[in-house]
């Protein structure tokens, strides 16, 4: 039996390809033949294609591939490097013409994780939803995000989803959402970057050097659309912690006082996880990467789009860190991480069997 992963291993973001490394290294671990489908999504190849003022539509185009090419080109590079070394492909890749054509490699076909069921997000690429896949071939979901539901599309999501052998989601509102359409054998598993254990993200860490002379001691910043009021709660969350800021900056703009890292890769994202002495993040990933990692930590909310919150929600809820919530964290507080591992160990022994179940059955 051999398995194909469809996910979003070329959107050149953090929580995108680790996510896939992990579902595709623990199946792998469960003993099973496993890769990722080497799937080119057309809006993630606009959306993260290299840059150069030869290929700009625009005067704005242009002057954002002066100032900025250099730097996302480089950072994508180092995306690319990583996928294609850590994460086993398809040797043949596939666009929109030609997937059907995986049916010929595969027995098995899994879609997840991350917000693969986000139809805004990939322009309406039913492919992720594997409507290509073959009716003798087993379809199944884990940890599936179903987000930015467009009511206008539940009959075709019904229709599609009627083939699929097993449906494991990541969020209780995705679950909520298909049971509206009668799916009420769904299951909420954790996200595949929580399947491995703090040891063997270390692992990976440790294959990758961080460029630079870092402080040997920081408070590592992590956000997603940053705003201002983030890079405030971060200076003031430094001064509380006396701790000098290491910045993951998605911005191509300085943020001042604070160590702005523009062009790690993945592995080295890990590694800025492992080595941190406090975390504040409002990212998905972030807040997972930092309980995995058992790092004193902080999350913050997104108070202006409240549904962007709900995977956020969901793990802190499950866990019982909800008092970790920046507005009203005390950080002298320390986390009983014994506790939280125990948890956590549960679910992941739990979410790995139903994965397997998935799988086998």
């Amino acid at each position: 039996m051999k398995i194909g992963i469809v996910t979003f291993q070329r959107a050149y973001n953090y929580g995108a390809v680790l996510q896939a490394y992990a579902l595709c290294h623990k199946i792998r671990n469960l003993g099973f033949l496993c890769e990722v489908v080497d799937y080119h999504c057309e809006r993630f190849e606009h959306d993260y294609k290299k840059i150069s003022v030869f290929n700009v539509r625009s005067f704005r185009e242009l002057i954002s591939a002066i100032v900025n090419g250099k730097t996302r080109n480089k950072k994508r590079a180092k995306f690319i490097d990583f996928v294609e070394h850590e994460i086993p492909l398809s040797s043949n890749k596939y666009y929109s013409d030609n997937i059907t054509d995986s049916n010929k490699e595969y027995d098995v076909f899994i879609t997840g994780s991350d917000q693969v069921w986000n139809l805004k997000l990939t322009d309406g690429d039913w492919h992720f939803f594997l409507d290509f896949v073959n009716p003798e071939r087993k379809k199944i979901s884990y940890a599936a995000s179903i987000v930015a539901i467009n009511n206008d599309n539940d009959v075709e999501i019904k229709r599609i989803l009627d083939s699929f052998s097993h449906i494991s989601l990541r969020e209780i509102s995705g679950m909520k959402y298909l049971s509206s359409l009668g799916f009420n054998n769904t299951k909420l598993v954790l996200d595949p970057t929580l399947l491995l254990t703090k040891e063997e993200w270390t692992e990976l860490a440790s294959k990758y050097l961080l460029e630079g002379l870092l402080p040997k001691q920081y408070l590592l910043a992590y956000f997603v659309s940053p705003t201002q009021s983030n890079y405030e709660q971060m200076k003031n969350l430094s001064k509380e912690v006396n701790l000098p800021i290491v910045l993951i900056n998605y911005t191509h703009r300085k943020v001042d006082e604070v160590i702005n890292l523009t062009t790690i890769s993945p592995g080295q994202f890990v590694k800025l996880f492992m080595n941190a002495t406090f975390i504040i993040t409002n990212s998905f990933h972030g807040t997972a990467f930092s309980i995995n990692l058992n790092k004193e930590f902080v999350y913050v909310l997104n108070t202006e789009k409240p549904e962007k919150n709900e995977r956020i929600n969901t793990l802190v809820d499950l866990l019982e860190l909800t008092d970790r919530d920046f507005r009203f964290a005390d950080i002298n507080n320390r986390i009983d991480w014994m506790s939280v591992n125990q948890k956590l160990e549960e679910l992941r022994r739990k979410s790995i069997d139903i994965l397997q179940d998935e799988i086998v059955n």
